[in-house]
């Protein structure tokens, strides 16, 4: 689907605010630093997920001196012909936490979110990828296969309820019999998982290679995947038996998917270590569009692309990478930049077939 337009109700610094989109096209949102231009992508982002990419502490979206924040916004289907309009609704109360509505009627962010994904590119973000702990990578990796797989989101849930119960099950020492049960379950749900995680992998691996060879600071970086547990003889239920001592000690499971990780190494160490910042964001950059181009492979939709602070960290080869990508013609793309006439981002602007321009000052979004 597409984002026709969200309208904003005290998010943040943002008071008041009525965004639109044209249907495949371009939207730049100027403004000084700390003006709300990333609070308008934060709001959007807020709209299918229920929460923030910059703040887990969800009682800091609403504005100040308010009781709550509210979006609200209109939907388009895919096929052009079709003009039927979906409404989704997100409000989040100090004391009442979030209340999501689709059509008027509850919902589950999940499938908001399957409706309308979204790919925030931020220098934030790309850092986090790159820099942060397993966990980082493996959203990631979660994000991906569940816009293309649609049994995956249920299968994680169970795999959660299933790490919990067993993580309890530790504490309260029970006997090797019922955690060998455990284990059981546990291995039926992990090699469905692993199975999902490891075509999309397989598949991803693919697309990145194609912007790696226009890349050559990031050509010698490596995409492999760590399922969470040894690759070798023994197998997975043989594997949580073995550690199955160590885990009552430590009282919470070892190994399973919910240490999958995704290794991004080069020759000489990991991207981490070796990589300077801007290439880092540049191989972050080049993972994000893979899974869009991969998502449209599959499903046939874009995401909608949020790309945040355009040039921050970026040489002309990773922008002019952007540039060559994010074809507003058949997507819809939403950039903000401290400078609207920046030369790259007007290369953007000329292979598009709609363009809307904002600037926003002081928390008040207006329109070019």
């Amino acid at each position: 689907m597409f984002l026709q337009y969200i309208k904003i109700s005290h998010f943040r610094n943002l008071k008041s605010a009525i965004f639109s989109m044209p249907r495949h096209g371009l939207a730049i949102i100027s403004g000084p630093n700390g003006s709300g231009k990333t609070t308008l992508l934060e709001a959007i982002y807020a709209l299918t997920y229920g929460k923030s990419f910059r703040t887990s502490d969800s009682p800091q979206l609403i504005q100040h001196g308010q009781d709550s924040f509210a979006l609200f916004a209109s939907l388009l289907p895919n096929d052009a012909n079709n003009l039927q309009a979906f409404t989704v609704g997100v409000q989040r109360d100090r004391n009442r936490g979030v209340i999501a509505q689709c059509l008027g009627e509850p919902e589950k962010f999940s499938e908001i979110a399957r409706m309308l994904p979204i790919r925030i590119i931020s220098p934030t973000e790309a850092y986090v990828l790159i820099n942060g702990g397993p966990e980082q990578r493996r959203k990631f990796l979660d994000w991906g296969v569940f816009h293309v797989k649609h049994s995956y989101w249920g299968l994680l849930k169970k795999l959660n309820r299933i790490i919990k119960q067993k993580s309890a099950a530790l504490k309260m020492r029970c006997s090797d019999e019922e955690l060998e049960q455990w284990n059981q379950i546990l291995s039926e749900v992990s090699y469905a998982l692993h199975n999902m995680r490891q075509q999309y992998i397989n598949q991803l691996k693919h697309i990145l290679a194609e912007y790696q060879a226009l890349l050559p600071a990031i050509r010698d970086v490596s995409l492999d995947y760590f399922p969470g547990w040894a690759r070798g003889n023994d197998d997975l239920p043989t594997q949580l038996s073995t550690v199955l001592k160590q885990e009552r000690q430590q009282g919470h499971c070892l190994i399973g998917p919910h240490r999958a990780e995704i290794l991004l190494n080069t020759p000489f160490g990991t991207s981490k270590d070796q990589l300077s910042r801007g290439r880092q964001k540049m191989l972050a950059i080049a993972l994000y569009l893979s899974q869009g181009k991969l998502l449209y492979q599959e499903k046939g939709q874009h995401p909608l692309y949020l790309i945040d602070d355009f040039s921050s960290e970026l040489d002309l080869d990773g922008q002019q990478l952007l540039v060559d990508a994010l074809d507003p013609k058949d997507k819809q793309i939403i950039i903000t930049t401290l400078e609207a006439g920046q030369i790259v981002l007007d290369k953007i602007c000329m292979k598009a077939e709609a363009i809307k321009r904002y600037t926003i000052l002081d928390g008040n979004l207006v329109s070019d």
